[in-house]
């Protein structure tokens, strides 16, 4: 199997795909880069793939891999993120208010959208402190560790599910309206300084 990084080719061709990946992985990251994207003959890898590549029997000619530097991957993510975060407080309130109203059914139709936006800022957050090899403890808020918000998150999270379990829309509305309220703000900030540190920029 034959491997190109960034259109050019690298190395020996190697009997099967998980050396021609790893190879790929480790010469991207002597350059300082991360791999993004891996094509295998025209089709593009997904993330199982990649996660498991010697489990995965793929089998195939030309391995093309697409790398860019960590603190770019990191930066887009973020600002991603975000953006989701501009919104994601309006949509807890939506919820809540509905639920307060008497309108369960609506209320609860936006919660999709409330957990699925937190799951994916989550990731962003843990991608981007390992792929920048920072430890989370070392952040830090005006109001304390960053780790403290996290485990906030976590817990009103937490709760979130435990009221809808059990039906319980008065805690639900609550947890919506009021413990989860701060949290985008507080996430922006948390990102911002993961932005911060990719950059050098730590004031």
């Amino acid at each position: 199997m034959k491997v190109y990084l960034d259109d050019e080719p690298f190395g020996p061709e190697h009997a099967s795909f998980g050396p021609a990946l790893a190879a790929g992985v480790d010469e991207a990251q002597k350059r300082g880069r991360i791999v993004i994207r891996a094509v295998l003959d025209g089709r593009e890898l997904g993330s199982k793939e990649l996660d498991q590549p010697t489990a995965a029997g793929i089998d195939g000619s030309e391995l093309h891999m697409e790398t860019r530097p960590p603190r770019d991957v990191v930066l887009e993510a973020i600002a991603d993120a975000q953006a989701l975060l501009a919104t994601l407080g309006d949509a807890q309130r939506e919820a809540a208010r509905a639920i307060q109203a008497g309108q369960v059914s609506e209320g609860v139709a936006g919660l999709g959208e409330v957990v699925s936006s937190w799951q994916a800022v989550q990731t962003v957050v843990e991608d981007s402190l390992r792929i920048l090899q920072i430890p989370f403890t070392s952040l830090h808020l005006a109001e304390g560790p960053a780790q403290d918000w996290a485990s906030s998150l976590s817990a009103n999270l937490t709760e979130l599910k435990r009221s809808l379990e059990i039906q319980d829309w008065s805690a639900l509305a609550d947890v919506l309206a009021y413990d989860l309220d701060e949290h985008p703000n507080r996430c922006d900030l948390v990102l911002q300084a993961i932005a911060d540190a990719a950059t050098g920029d730590q004031g």
